[in-house]
């Protein structure tokens, strides 16, 4: 939920915070409160300005609940399982089993550092691997991506029993190595 929602969720809510709690002391009348809310509630209505003020909030209030409303019954996207027909039934692998797979895999090379992995399904179940990695730079990267591909896709296709279609790497940086300070003495 971006900030602009959570603002929107915050004002929503303390507006509805105070609503209820006007109502409530309207309906137990606490120290003869109800008659007082009511009265100048009455007075403040035959205020020109305060009439479009109500319709303002009375308006806010209604596109939010629309909105709360139609989040609510959105559902989350979540990444199609990779079906296989086996001999005495059906398999289903999730998407997040394959990450795990890949990760795993990338983690035997120490010149990467950090990695995001992307799992796309294609309509014939087979896999493509999308790989964000930042590296040290200590080893060629034409060399170190080939390696890593390699890897991956014989490490998807043995575990899994997956075809993959395709293992994309994309270097997004090198670290820089930590230098020493050197003394000039």
């Amino acid at each position: 939920m971006n900030i602009f929602y959570r603002l929107l969720l915050f004002i929503y809510s303390v507006i509805m915070l105070v609503l209820s709690a006007v109502a409530i002391i309207s309906v137990l009348n606490v120290g003869g409160a109800a008659g007082n809310v009511i009265n100048r509630y009455q007075q403040w209505l035959t205020i020109p300005s305060f009439r479009w003020f109500e319709l303002g909030v009375v308006t806010f209030l209604f596109l939010v609940s629309v909105l709360f409303l139609i989040f609510s019954l959105r559902r989350e996207k979540t990444p199609p399982d990779i079906e296989q027909v086996m001999e005495n039934g059906h398999l289903s692998i999730s998407v997040t089993a394959i990450d795990s797979l890949v990760r795993k895999k990338a983690r035997k090379f120490n010149e990467i550092h950090d990695l995001k992995v992307r799992i796309r399904v294609n309509e014939t179940q087979m896999v493509s691997i999308g790989l964000k990695a930042v590296v040290d730079g200590k080893t060629p990267i034409p060399i170190l991506s080939k390696l890593l591909q390699e890897a991956v896709k014989e490490e998807i296709e043995t575990i899994a029993e997956m075809k993959v279609d395709e293992v994309t790497v994309k270097i997004t940086d090198i670290i820089q190595p930590k230098r020493s300070k050197v003394r000039v003495e």
